[in-house]
């Protein structure tokens, strides 16, 4: 039985994650060390946190999106090579399964007993403005949920999240902000006007490169 995990919509969990993306490339400018935790691929947000790392893949045209993720430290790792990742997505419609299979679990591959296949022990869709998994709020967070739940929330409740994660400052904060609203307003962005980014950071490239994932250049 389907379980709704998190009130947030399909767009403000897009929007979520762009955020987060950016918020973790002007934070690349102090510690590169960790600019490989969170990427794009296309649609496709990965993400690193700790012993967690997942997908979600996004269909704007379709307005849908599938998610999964694997904790190493879960025991549904013991299900694996028995077992078949798409299965947790058991009740979603067919084109979030489609979704999945062809993207979402494209990542996250990985080996158990000589044998290599996508490896996930929770995963989540929408349906419609809802997004719904098959476990209780409590295993979805032991099990992998955790990352998810923590950036699913309001605008205001992410930019604080970030902010503690990231240990930002103002001038950061501000140069996120700038970067968000040109990216939702399709903006051409200039080096001018964000000078937090330029090439005495340790983490000059990375920034660059996190951000070129987004699509956003910087002119």
């Amino acid at each position: 039985m389907k379980n709704r995990i998190v009130v947030i919509d399909f767009e403000t969990l897009y929007y979520n994650c762009i955020y987060s993306s950016i918020a973790h490339a002007i934070s690349n400018l102090k510690d590169p060390f960790f600019s490989y935790t969170q990427s794009w691929d296309g649609n496709n947000y990965c993400f690193h946190d700790g012993s967690e790392r997942g997908t979600i893949s996004f269909d704007l045209s379709e307005h849908i999106l599938s998610g999964a993720a694997r904790e190493e430290t879960s025991m549904r790792i013991k299900w694996y090579p028995n077992y078949k990742a798409i299965s947790l997505y058991e009740g979603a419609p067919t084109k979030i399964k489609f979704l999945a299979q062809n993207e979402t679990l494209e990542y996250l591959y990985d080996e158990k007993d000589g044998i290599v296949q996508p490896m996930a022990t929770v995963a989540f869709w929408n349906d419609g403005n809802e997004i719904y998994t098959n476990d209780d709020n409590q295993l979805f967070i032991a099990n992998g949920g955790e990352y998810i739940v923590n950036i699913a929330v309001s605008h205001e409740e992410l930019k604080e999240y970030w902010k503690k994660e990231y240990d930002l400052k103002h001038e950061e904060l501000a140069a996120i902000d700038y970067i968000f609203a040109h990216f939702k307003e399709n903006k051409k962005i200039k080096f001018k006007d964000i000078s937090i980014i330029n090439k005495h950071c340790d983490g000059y490239n990375e920034c660059l490169e996190s951000l070129s994932e987004l699509g956003i250049h910087i002119e």
